[in-house]
């Protein structure tokens, strides 16, 4: 027999592929995570017609199997849990599952492992795994946490009480807009909804877990990251086959089925922009982009008018349900969902205008469903206010997204010098205005989870600003963006210092970690032009997060901040812009 015939693993040569011949793990069996049967005894399968076609059977259906699951794998790659605190430890003593080497079914095998265990403290004290027969005990250190079986009702828990609140600190909406009720039902309701929610709970529970524990609890951490990857790979899965289904129903398919897939959508992009280390956020914001469109620009069946927000949610109207009475509305768990959802895309596409460079996709939709501000009295039409849901007054938002039609403009050349200065003034002159009225109209604090210790020992802490300073933070970071956007790169002018340092008092005041990631924004627009001096005041800011700067975009906008600090005087004044600041990074970040 030929050298090559006796070195090349049978998989290869059942599969009629080349083999390198790498041992103990050939390149293409490796890189198709199937097994590679190699060595000089001869399978006794090779030679029996049937049973070789039998194996060949099997090692198709493995390759699908493997395929789907590598898939699933790179569409949202979740970043190393605990990556900002310490480097990276032996992964055989965290007892971390490898995303990229470990298939599912090991994944699993390892979850079932670890559900029969609870947590001994692990490395501090010294105590291992309980022996088959053991019986229970409980370590005496009160900070040590239990893992039980109930972990899902848990983590839903962890997500309802702790988890949202923290991605979206601002959203409390009164018990007759329905509260937040509706989370619970859609997670009961929605498979996408509520393994993405698991997933964020996971990962947020293993942030605090890691400040508390103090290096014990590796046990727990693995299991609970094992979790954290079964989750999303499940999400994913559930999201992908509710596009098949929903495309099979076309035209039949309700606007609530519609409504919930979108909801799915962008509670990934939540995910993704949150957690994750890729740039597929785009993906997942185009998708809900266009499921948003799809949803709004079915015709009104009154007037055959465009659909706008009350038009939608009478679609979603229970029976039961009165939704006006004559002081208010009260809305059902799909409405409430709805609303918080389409207020959560419309300020992403804002803000991922301005990350690209080009206008927000949703912008002809903008003056049907939010209040500008400019029409409180207008009860006839529901609109929707951003800052209940995002913490920033819808007109800055909305001033924003004409910024960003600006800069696409300017950059395709449709917009000329004398267009570019007439625009900039109209919006200059509204945050001019705007910033005196937040200044003269201050609101009331805000209540908040501040620290990690409230975390572990839940209470209210209340922030030393109040509500509408969050606002001014947008506002002056606008102002900037318009300057540089009308006027350039210049970093010593009078209206930069003054709105940089405007902003600066007020971040400065910020101990919260939740407000501070939804900040990102805002906090990498300020601080791109801050001065040498002003530069360590916003890596004190940012250092307030804690282990929670895993958890969001602050981090990756201080490291934005920090090339662009390293860029001093090497510029372009008159052509550099955000929108390089925002792509200065090898990945281009959501800063949501």
């Amino acid at each position: 027999m030929s050298r090559s015939s006796t070195e090349t693993c049978w998989t290869c040569r059942v599969r009629k592929k080349k083999c390198d011949r790498k041992r103990p793990t050939c390149s293409a069996c490796h890189s198709l995570d199937i097994t590679c049967y190699n060595g000089n005894n001869r399978p006794s399968w090779v030679d029996n017609d049937l049973e070789r076609d039998q194996f060949a059977d099997r090692i198709k259906a493995q390759i699908k199997e493997k395929a789907e699951c590598r898939r699933e794998k790179s569409y949202v790659k979740v970043l190393p849990l605990g990556r900002v605190r310490k480097p990276k430890t032996d992964s055989a003593v965290a007892g971390r599952p490898s995303t990229k080497t470990q298939s599912r079914q090991n994944i699993q095998a390892q979850e079932g492992a670890l559900m029969e265990l609870s947590c001994y403290g692990c490395s501090k004290n010294g105590f291992s795994p309980p022996e088959s027969g053991r019986p229970e005990s409980h370590s005496d250190n009160a900070a040590l946490l239990g893992i039980s079986n109930d972990i899902d009702t848990d983590l839903e828990i962890t997500f309802l009480d702790y988890a949202f609140p923290f991605l979206f600190p601002f959203y409390r909406p009164s018990i007759f807009k329905g509260g937040r009720g509706w989370l619970l039902a859609t997670l009961r309701k929605s498979m996408p909804l509520f393994h993405t929610a698991m997933g964020f709970s996971t990962y947020f529970f293993i942030l605090v877990m890691t400040d508390i524990a103090n290096g014990e609890h590796e046990v727990c951490k693995g299991l609970v990251e094992g979790k954290l990857i079964s989750h999303v790979d499940t999400a994913i899965k559930a999201m992908r086959q509710g596009i098949e289904d929903l495309a099979a129903c076309g035209e039949l398919a309700s606007t609530e089925e519609k409504a919930h897939l979108m909801e799915g959508v962008v509670q990934l992009l939540v995910f993704e922009t949150n957690i994750s280390a890729t740039n597929e956020w785009g993906i997942h914001l185009n998708a809900a982009v266009s499921l948003f469109k799809e949803i709004f620009e079915q015709n009104d069946p009154q007037d055959g008018s465009r659909m706008d927000l009350d038009s939608v949610l009478a679609k979603m109207q229970k029976t039961g349900w009165a939704a006006v009475s004559s002081s208010h509305r009260i809305f059902n768990p799909a409405q409430g969902a709805f609303m918080f959802y389409v207020a959560v895309i419309i300020f992403a596409d804002i803000i991922s205008a301005t990350i690209l460079g080009d206008a927000p996709m949703l912008r002809e939709y903008h003056s049907l469903l939010i209040n500008d501000g400019c029409r409180p009295g207008d009860s006839r039409r529901l609109l929707l206010d951003l800052e209940d849901s995002v913490g920033c007054q819808s007109w800055i938002l909305l001033l924003i997204a004409d910024i960003a039609s600006l800069v696409e403009g300017k950059r395709q050349g449709r917009v000329s010098r004398d267009d570019l200065l007439v625009e900039g003034n109209r919006i200059a002159e509204k945050l001019q205005n705007g910033i005196k009225s937040l200044k003269d109209h201050p609101g009331k604090p805000v209540a908040s989870i501040g620290s990690f210790q409230a975390y572990s020992n839940p209470e209210a802490l209340l922030e030393a600003i109040d509500s509408t300073s969050y606002s001014l933070v947008w506002a002056h970071a606008t102002v900037l963006y318009l300057f540089v956007t009308t006027s350039g790169w210049q970093e010593q002018h009078e209206i930069i210092q003054e709105n940089v340092s405007s902003a600066i008092q007020i971040l400065d005041k910020i101990s919260s970690p939740a407000i501070l990631r939804s900040l990102a924004w805002p906090f990498c627009v300020v601080g791109c032009l801050a001065s040498t001096d002003q530069e360590e005041t916003f890596r004190i800011i940012a250092s307030r997060m804690g282990n929670l700067s895993a958890f969001g975009t602050l981090l990756e906008a201080l490291r934005i901040m920090g090339q662009v600090w390293s860029t001093r005087g090497e510029r372009d004044v008159e052509n550099w812009d955000f929108t390089y600041c925002f792509r200065i990074l090898s990945s281009i970040p959501l800063l949501i």
